[in-house]
């Protein structure tokens, strides 16, 4: 699993070869298979909806377990 604090950053999970970037603000989901792209320039996405259907509910579940806010801390020097 990745998230970063970024505002427009999406969370994102991998499983073996699969990558599964979550829904963007247009709804679409990106999936690649980094075995065979690993680049990740072709979205395969809508070729393999039940691998994005079992990834996006795992990010999903995983997702709901985070805090909804974080605390800004000073960066150390």
């Amino acid at each position: 699993f990745w998230r970063t604090s970024s505002s427009n950053a999406r969370s994102a999970i991998r499983r073996g070869k699969w990558k599964l970037h979550e829904a963007n603000r247009k709804g679409d989901a990106e999936l690649y298979d980094l075995s065979a792209d690993p680049s990740e320039s072709r979205n395969i996405a809508e070729q393999n909806p039940e691998v994005v259907a079992e990834l996006g509910a795992k990010l999903a579940g995983w997702t709901a377990e985070l805090p909804k806010s974080y605390e800004k801390t000073k960066k150390k020097r």
